[in-house]
């Protein structure tokens, strides 16, 4: 107020105004400031809330990749022990294989050449220029004739030969089955044409066929408890795929970074080698779709695209799985059987390793072209190596 004089009731009432004018400025903006500290107190309990989950799902991250490292490292020292003793069971029925096939390619050799010599005899005799066969005269210093010990030759291994069609025909009416099936009497495929075959393919003595079985058990059985003293996590292929693959579908930008995707088919391949044992690819009539070890990795996969949610978590790398698993354990299988098995004189066996290679083909032609370069390789190896064996 002015202090010169009264006041006069104008002057205090504008003073007053002023004053009150003052205050309420001063509560707008302390109210302010108020909604402000309150905005902020909000903000901050929601970033806590919001750290505190973070926290949590850091907490279950870190817990789950703790315990998937645990998985893996255990998963490769179970590999560590098991996959040796594989590829040795696998090495062992290859052996056992091989030298299956060349006793067979072996005899077939011997019987082609005695079926030659024993022509060239016939013929010599019908023309009567005496044509003796290189190697051979007419007897022996013994005073034997050896176009005779060459005849009981050819006669035991024929009489042979039927005995062991007759009990797998006997072994497949009476629902035992066989190694191979041999046709029965009268049937297109038992024609003389169909019956040679029969001879050729079925030459194999009773006790030769039950060796081959002995070996061949003997590796399965192994095989069969190779993996009895794992866990259910560590046990199959199945198993194993799936444990990834939750991996790949809870964070696909951290298993996509830490590129697993290279890394499955060498992790897989032990288990894949494992149940690739029971394969045989020349006499087996089994595709390799059908392989328990195939139509595991097609489930796992249709269920994780059939889940919702899960598109973000498809890895491009993984489309070649199955090819890249063929590659790595059945193409060599294949190769070794071309090398070994199959008999390129036998129409029989021929038929099967056409059917085994363009099943085989249809993963590698396009996925790995080198695997597929190096079947043919094989292929033409084998019928480079029996031309040279039937050669002159």
């Amino acid at each position: 107020l002015d202090v010169k004089g009264p006041a006069t009731m104008e002057e205090v009432t504008r003073t007053l105004k002023g004053h009150i004018q003052r205050l309420r400025t001063q509560r707008a903006a302390d109210q302010q400031a108020l909604e402000g500290a309150l905005a902020r107190q909000r903000q901050g309990q929601a970033t806590v809330a919001r750290l505190e989950q973070e926290m949590k799902a850091a907490e279950g991250k870190y817990t789950y990749f703790q315990e998937m490292r645990c998985y893996l490292e255990d998963l490769l020292e179970c590999l560590d022990v098991k996959a040796p003793a594989i590829e040795e069971l696998e090495d062992d029925l290859v052996l056992a294989r091989k030298e299956r096939g060349e006793g067979l390619k072996k005899r077939r050799q011997e019987d082609l050449q005695d079926e030659l010599l024993a022509a060239r005899d016939a013929v010599g005799k019908a023309t009567g220029n005496g044509w003796a066969v290189k190697g051979e005269a007419g007897v022996d210093e013994f005073g034997r004739d050896p176009t005779l010990a060459r005849e009981r030759r050819m006669q035991q291994r024929r009489l042979r030969r039927e005995r062991t069609i007759a009990r797998r025909r006997s072994e497949k009416a009476s629902g035992q089955g066989g190694w191979r099936d041999v046709p029965a009497p009268g049937s297109t495929a038992a024609t003389a044409e169909g019956l040679q075959e029969d001879l050729w393919t079925t030459d194999e003595s009773e006790g030769e066929v039950l060796e081959w079985a002995r070996r061949r058990n003997a590796v399965l059985n192994q095989a069969d408890d190779i993996m009895s003293d794992v866990v259910s996590d560590f046990k199959t292929v199945a198993s194993v795929h799936a444990k990834i693959t939750a991996w790949k579908r809870t964070y696909p930008k951290a298993y996509k970074d830490a590129w697993v995707s290279l890394s499955l088919p060498r992790l897989l391949a032990p288990y894949v080698r494992l149940q690739a044992l029971r394969w045989e690819p020349i006499d087996s009539d089994m595709p390799v779709d059908s392989m328990p070890w195939v139509s595991a990795l097609f489930q796992e996969e249709e269920e994780g695209e059939s889940k919702p949610g899960n598109g973000s978590a498809r890895v491009e790398e993984e489309d070649d799985l199955i090819p890249r698993l063929v590659e790595q354990v059945l193409v060599p299988r294949v190769k070794a059987a071309l090398a070994s098995a199959w008999d390129p004189c036998s129409t029989r066996s021929t038929a099967r390793t056409s059917t085994v290679l363009q099943d085989v083909m249809v993963y590698v032609l396009d996925a790995a072209r080198e695997a597929a370069k190096s079947i043919c390789a094989a292929a033409a190896a084998a019928l480079s190596a029996e031309l040279v064996r039937h050669g002159p």
